[in-house]
């Protein structure tokens, strides 16, 4: 079959017409035969029943098929009168190839045509299909980015300009996030805010219980009088707490780092735990050597500080709390074990949240608001380091670990 315009005018699609649509095509389509012959020009004796019906004075037309092919002819056979005799007939053969090629080519062109009108639409819809999957990637992971590991708002979303739903969606969590952050930031700005405010009143109650005190000599007014100082004495720590997270981060922002040996400072904090703590028992597990990190000593300090107490407060009598300090790769890890009671699976992240405890209403001495974990956190993080809480598996008891990035100069 001759090719034909698109074909010999791009080599290309020539081959793909070649080579894929036409066996294709023509596992439908019937291909005209190629071995034809003529047999009007033959020299044979024609004859059939159209001939012998045309000498009979009656037309007639029928298509036959060459015999040991596929080739089929339209014969017309039509009597010649003259005088109302009949001398001959007329004979018409035409071979049905050309009309069958021009059929192949008129569906080659409308299923080519099919084609192409698929493939657009298939393109458009993935090209539709990519760019809506695309935009919903964007907002899932601006999403993911606004809420740090710890639960705090740290970044804010970019509301699309585009008008369709993923537009209103993404608008309607910018708007989300803006609210929550107000709130949040609200939230953690409040302890601070009731601390100084309740700071003044405490100081005049107190003044005022202590001018009673040394006034009265009633021994039952002395008993409530005593009884109103160890409750502002408990409100006072309360408040001092409340306003301690703040004034670290605060501290934080403005704190300059330097080189330290954080070897050094665990020994110093562990041989002062045993003068401070002298009904716990303390054990140093160190590594030799100097361990340097980015860092404030003092800080590290605190961090331990908060540690040893939670230890301490949680530990089993005759339980050693051990002090593990070691060398990993490229970062230091710093570790307190107690033996104890295990930590609530529930409650292994969010312990170091602000205002999470976990210590019994009706075993606590003094008023807890959950801070000292919470500040410990802050703290590794201002390391650019990391805080985690496990059960130990060799005994019943707790171990928090403290990873620091090793410095280098």
């Amino acid at each position: 079959m001759p090719p034909t315009g698109n074909q010999s005018s791009n080599p290309i699609f020539g081959f793909i017409q070649e080579k894929i649509l036409n066996p294709v095509y023509y596992q439908i389509l019937s291909k005209p035969s190629n071995d034809f012959i003529d047999e009007l020009y033959s020299g044979v004796t024609r004859e059939g029943a159209h001939i012998d019906a045309a000498l009979q004075g009656e037309a007639i037309t029928q298509f036959r098929s060459l015999a040991n092919t596929q080739t089929r002819l339209l014969e017309a056979a039509h009597p010649i009168l003259a005088d109302g005799e009949i001398l001959g007939a007329v004979v018409v053969d035409q071979n049905m190839n050309g009309l069958r090629t021009f059929r192949n080519q008129a569906l080659e062109t409308l299923f080519n045509t099919i084609l192409a009108v698929m493939l657009v639409v298939v393109l458009g819809l993935f090209l539709f299909a990519s760019r809506i999957s695309t935009r919903i990637r964007t907002l899932r992971n601006q999403a993911e980015r606004i809420i740090d590991d710890s639960g705090r708002v740290k970044n804010t979303m970019i509301p699309s300009r585009n008008s369709d739903e993923i537009g209103d969606l993404s608008r309607s969590f910018a708007n989300i996030v803006e609210r929550l952050s107000q709130y949040t930031s609200y939230l953690e700005n409040m302890s601070s805010r009731l601390s100084h405010e309740l700071r003044t009143p405490v100081t005049v109650v107190r003044s005022s219980i202590e001018n009673l005190s040394m006034n009265s000599t009633d021994p039952e007014t002395a008993v409530y009088i005593a009884r109103a100082e160890e409750g502002i004495s408990r409100l006072n720590l309360i408040l001092t707490s409340m306003s301690e997270a703040t004034r670290l981060e605060q501290m934080l922002e403005t704190s300059d780092k330097e080189k330290m040996d954080v070897n050094a400072v665990v020994y110093g904090c562990v041989e002062g735990y045993k003068l401070a703590y002298p009904d716990s028992k303390f054990e140093l597990a160190t590594e030799e050597g100097k361990m340097f990190i980015n860092g404030v000593p003092e800080y590290v300090a605190q961090l331990l500080d908060k540690l040893a107490a939670n230890a301490v407060e949680f530990s089993y009598p005759d339980q050693p709390i051990v002090f593990q300090c070691r060398t990993l790769r490229d970062h230091i890890l710093v570790r307190v074990s107690n033996a104890g009671p295990y930590l609530p699976e529930e409650m292994k992240d969010r312990v170091f949240e602000s205002m999470i405890s976990v210590r019994p209403q009706e075993k606590q001495k003094e008023p807890h608001l959950g801070m000292g974990l919470h500040i410990a956190r802050l703290i590794a993080e201002y390391h650019g380091g990391s805080i985690r809480a496990e059960n130990r598996i060799d005994i019943e008891g707790v171990s928090i670990g403290v990873v620091f990035p090793k410095f280098y100069k």
